[in-house]
């Protein structure tokens, strides 16, 4: 779980760089900015821009598909959590009534309502990057 959450962090610098690529100091949003301009004159710039947000769009998307395994595993880990808590003794985690006494919220709802987050979170991301059917 630790390394699907390390891999989560990294993954917002990556993303945060890939989008600064599109500004206008960075790679790309130059380039796209000043094609966009030639575009009415010159009808290959199309495909060129096609080319760059095709590149961009993949490089996204492998992001995406990154970030959505490590959550899948988080969630995995929050599932089996919530099913020791049921569970009497506890098997992962044995000092289950220390941990709810400090809390203030019951632990087993809020672990039980961030594996529902992350749950729908994923199945978003999956209707959301399928490629369009044709």
């Amino acid at each position: 779980m630790s390394d699907a959450f390390h891999e989560l962090t990294e993954i917002s610098a990556r993303l945060k760089a890939l989008d600064e690529t599109l500004s206008e100091d960075g790679k790309d949003g130059p380039r796209l900015q000043a094609a966009v301009g030639r575009v009415d004159r010159d009808k290959t710039q199309i495909r060129y821009i096609n080319g760059i947000v095709d590149e961009l769009n993949e490089k996204f998307l492998d992001q995406i598909n990154t970030a959505a395994q490590a959550l899948i595993i988080i969630g995995k880990h929050l599932k089996v959590m919530v099913e020791d808590i049921q569970k009497n003794p506890h098997d992962l985690i044995i000092n289950w009534k220390e941990l709810t006494a400090v809390s203030r919220s019951p632990i087993a709802q809020r672990i039980g309502d961030d594996y529902k987050k992350i749950n729908y979170f994923i199945q978003l991301l999956r209707l959301c990057t399928r490629p369009p059917e044709i």
